[in-house]
């Protein structure tokens, strides 16, 4: 259970962040993954940043990551496929204390 608890915890606690929350909740509001600069730009911070944080939802298993060619073309020459993010299935909650309900 402790390390369910800290997994839970540290996926919770990376939205304390003001920029990195905005970002996640930018980015589970689309219907659609989004790239890094339609992130960046909805939430007003630069690309460098955003990138870092979406980063980091990524490694904590809130966003998940995917990549498509957004030309619509396909082979050599095509150009190198975008990182798009969308939101992870995976669900957390915490209580605390631990709910036993026996």
């Amino acid at each position: 259970m402790a390390d369910n608890l800290t997994e839970h915890v540290a996926g919770i606690g990376a939205l304390a962040e003001p920029a990195r929350r905005s970002l996640y909740l930018y980015v589970a509001a689309q219907p659609e993954a989004v790239s890094r600069e339609q992130a960046a730009t909805a939430v007003d911070l630069p690309l460098h940043s955003a990138k870092f944080h979406l980063d980091r939802l990524v490694e904590e298993g809130l966003l998940d990551v995917e990549f498509r060619r957004l030309s619509g073309r396909s082979g050599p020459g095509a150009g190198r496929p975008a990182k798009l993010y969308h939101r992870s299935s995976r669900q957390l909650s915490v209580s605390l204390p631990e709910r036993r309900y026996d």
